[in-house]
């Protein structure tokens, strides 16, 4: 599950951007070795060359994902959130003012990188409220309704027989999948299943569904 379509080391290794790429040096993470913490000082922009990351919140024993990074995506250590990686990842790093002071000659990479963070604090924002005030069933449907609307948002032409219905591509791991609903594996993993037995999605393969009742799986996110 991306933040964005768009991969920004693509677009910082095109040979117009080389004196903004520039300001990036690489650096390699081994699986679960931290990025960022909260206690860091270090005000710095990260964006993924490969590899896939974790961004999440802890509050003693207990963790809560924001997101999953992979390649071309971007994140911010001022966020005092933790960012660990999940596989063995190549990442580029600049200093923030040092962005800054080159956003501006570069207008494409700028708004990117301005809707993915836009992106991240809109994740945020759904985890804390959902936290409060849903149980794990209706978070697990806001979750997948949020998908596919911006599935059927982003669908440029019928691809088959059933194009017309939201694809979910969710690219996330059942642990990881509960992690960002704040639940266990095994309960999203009942709870995906009874939404399968009730019409209500398809499974097309691994992390990949089709809502087949829009109306229904709304309603349950609504609750």
């Amino acid at each position: 599950m991306r933040l964005s379509d768009v991969d920004l080391v693509e677009l910082l290794e095109r040979p117009g951007n080389r004196s903004f790429s520039s300001i990036f040096s690489s650096r390699i993470v081994m699986r679960g070795q931290s990025v960022f913490r909260p206690d860091m000082e270090d005000d710095m922009i990260l964006i993924v060359r490969s590899g896939r990351l974790r961004v999440y919140l802890a509050y003693g024993d207990k963790e809560f994902s924001l997101a999953f990074l992979g390649k071309g995506d971007i994140y911010s250590s001022h966020t005092g959130a933790y960012v660990q990686a999940l596989t063995e990842s190549e990442i580029v790093l600049a200093e923030t003012h040092l962005v800054h002071r080159h956003m501006a000659s570069v207008t494409a990479i700028s708004s990117i990188m301005v809707r993915i963070l836009g992106q991240m604090l809109r994740s945020s924002f759904f985890l804390i409220e959902s936290m409060v005030f849903k149980d794990s069933n209706t978070r697990l449907a806001a979750l997948l309704l949020e998908q596919a609307e911006d599935s059927d948002r982003n669908r440029l032409q019928p691809a088959d027989d059933m194009s017309d219905l939201p694809d979910i591509h969710l690219e996330l791991t059942m642990e990881q999948l509960a992690g960002l609903v704040g639940t266990t594996r095994q309960t999203a993993s009942t709870l995906l299943n009874d939404m399968i037995r009730a019409g209500i999605l398809q499974r097309r393969g691994r992390g990949h569904f089709v809502v087949l009742d829009m109306t229904r799986l709304r309603e349950i996110a609504l609750q």
